[in-house]
């Protein structure tokens, strides 16, 4: 086909002309994203949204040469964006890493300080109050407990009230 009527034709959006140009370039341009994308899917992608730019901007082209220039400058551009734009994904997934990481060391550091402060704590019950505690977060009940220690449930019930309260008070003072 002769330049005037390729260029009259793709102005007026005849589709059979759009169509041979789309044949002729799309596995060319697809190679050509790809060795910048590395992704046939992705560089598919954007030799599409290349032609679709074409379409909308069809009446703007005086030969066939500019077309073509067009063509593969959009592919490259789109091609280039979609690079930037993954380097800045990885780039922010990697921060988010690293402060995930980060937050949990921190975590783990804290609660370790709890634990410790907990059995600190606890170590400085009086040791009544302490045993009665400590078979109670066993899952011991008042009774078995007082049977255990030989006191009444009452007294457990009463040493375990005195523990918590202890413990309250030195963890009141610590935060």
């Amino acid at each position: 086909m002769e330049e005037k009527g390729f260029v009259k034709l793709l102005h007026e959006g005849d589709e059979v002309c759009f169509k041979g140009i789309y044949e002729r370039y799309f596995a060319a341009l697809s190679l050509y994203a790809q060795g910048i994308v590395e992704s046939e899917p992705v560089s598919a992608d954007i030799v599409q949204d290349a032609f679709v730019a074409l379409w909308r901007m069809r009446r703007n082209f005086s030969s066939e040469a500019a077309v073509r220039s067009f063509l593969y400058v959009t592919v490259r551009n789109l091609s280039l964006n979609h690079v930037k734009h993954e380097n800045v994904k990885h780039r922010r997934l990697g921060i988010m890493e690293r402060e995930m990481k980060e937050a949990d060391r921190a975590r783990k550091i804290i609660s370790t300080e709890v634990e410790r402060q907990l059995v600190d704590s606890l170590n400085q019950l009086p040791r009544e109050c302490r045993n009665v505690l400590k078979m109670s977060i066993e899952g011991k009940s008042y009774r078995e407990i007082g049977e255990i220690l030989d006191i009444a449930v009452s007294t457990v019930r009463n040493h375990r009230i005195r523990a918590v309260k202890l413990l309250k008070s030195r963890f009141c003072k610590i935060s």
